[in-house]
């Protein structure tokens, strides 16, 4: 209705400097061109106001994006696929346990603490493969925060909708046929790190790190290996964030082995080997296995690695151990059929909204009593729990 009236009476523009005013207005002879019709809504979008006969150009209006439309025609041409060509749909990133995506194919887990080298492994096999470096990396840990999903190995694109669900769930014949038809690859989840962080994150979001990790492994059934990355930096020792991984581990077979579940392959892979001479990382790799046995972890290998060559001739360690858990993994597929087609959980794993933030409190308070220090956020602020949360 304000469009209507006089623009003198709205105080847009005054008698003596039509052109000066504090909404800064200025007649324009272009808008007074497109006010019939179309025009006009071109005008109104791109900030042009029609008052009492007169045109002006608001210079503080902005054009509407027209997100209908956009949403409706990405809709209409289906998912997109990423430039190596081996992704449709959304990427999973999972930051709570109820956005697990369906199972797509075995899948290898590379875990390890903050800084630790994940992404950067990752991206080197993501090049061997012939794929775009997809992961992001970055000097400082904890830069990956969410358990996010790279397929490599199929002959056709695979994808996720945004609710976890495979695109093309249930128009194979059957259901082995189905997750067989793109080929048999393998999916890589990179993981977030544990231990000190360099970034500015809650002591409450980092802490719930490891619990994801660990529910995520126990749950799983399409996990056929887990590689356990440790740098070289740390001189053949572990952090309180590897320490924290083992246990984690150790949970994991002891739930999974109660489930009747598949056993996963433990892999503990020496990464950032061209910081060191080659006779310091067999020194090192002799000083993990002594220590992992001594914390009642066995490693089914130990391997070294590093992405500093051109010809990707330190993966081929990596390259092998996943080539192996891949076959094996494909071989058991009757074990882990049902996550392929597990049904989309709601959001909040189903609680309603008075249980999560019960949960919540109570996990507060017990935090609150039990840490030493104030929970605090920001660069070494650590994912390990307090001793009774």
């Amino acid at each position: 209705q304000a469009f209507k009236r006089d623009p003198m009476e709205l105080g847009l523009i005054s008698a003596s400097h039509p052109s000066i005013y504090p909404c800064r207005a200025q007649p324009l002879e272009k808008a007074r061109r497109t006010r019939q019709g179309a025009g006009a809504a071109r005008a109104r979008q791109a900030g042009i106001a029609t008052l009492g006969g007169s045109s002006f150009l608001l210079f503080g209006a902005r054009p509407r994006l027209r997100l209908s439309r956009r949403w409706a025609k990405s809709k209409a041409d289906g998912p997109t696929v990423v430039e190596d060509g081996t992704l449709m749909g959304d990427r999973p990133k999972v930051r709570y346990i109820w956005q697990v995506p369906q199972a797509a194919a075995p899948e290898i887990v590379l875990s390890g603490r903050s800084n630790a080298g994940k992404s950067t492994l990752l991206n080197e096999i993501l090049g061997a493969n012939g794929l775009k470096k997809a992961a992001p990396t970055s000097v400082k840990g904890g830069r990956t925060r969410t358990l996010n999903w790279y397929p490599i190995g199929f002959d056709e694109p695979i994808g996720w909708a945004g609710n976890g669900v495979r695109l093309g769930a249930g128009s194979g014949d059957d259901e082995t046929s189905e997750l067989t038809r793109h080929g048999q690859g393998c999916c890589l989840v990179d993981c977030f790190g544990l231990g000190p962080v360099d970034f500015s994150l809650t002591a409450r979001r980092l802490q719930t790190w490891g619990p994801v990790l660990q529910k995520f492994i126990s749950e799983r059934r399409a996990i056929s290996m887990v590689c356990h990355l440790i740098s070289c930096e740390q001189k053949g020792r572990l952090s309180e964030g590897d320490e924290q991984l083992v246990e984690i581990f150790q949970r994991c077979d002891a739930e999974r082995a109660r489930c009747g579940m598949m056993p996963f392959r433990y892999v503990v892979v020496l990464t950032k080997t061209d910081l060191c001479k080659p006779e310091q990382a067999e020194r090192f790799r002799a000083q993990l296995d002594r220590r992992l046995r001594e914390m009642g972890q066995e490693a089914y290998r130990i391997v070294s690695c590093t992405s500093m060559t051109e010809d990707g001739s330190g993966i081929q360690e990596v390259q092998q151990l996943i080539d192996e858990a891949k076959r094996e993994g494909w071989e058991a597929l009757q074990d882990w059929l049902s996550d392929a087609f597990q049904a989309p959980k709601p959001p909040g794993g189903g609680r309603t909204t008075t249980e999560r933030r019960q949960i919540r409190q109570r996990y507060v308070q017990s935090a609150k009593q039990s840490a030493q220090k104030p929970s605090k956020g920001g660069p070494g602020a650590t994912t390990v729990l307090p001793p009774s949360v």
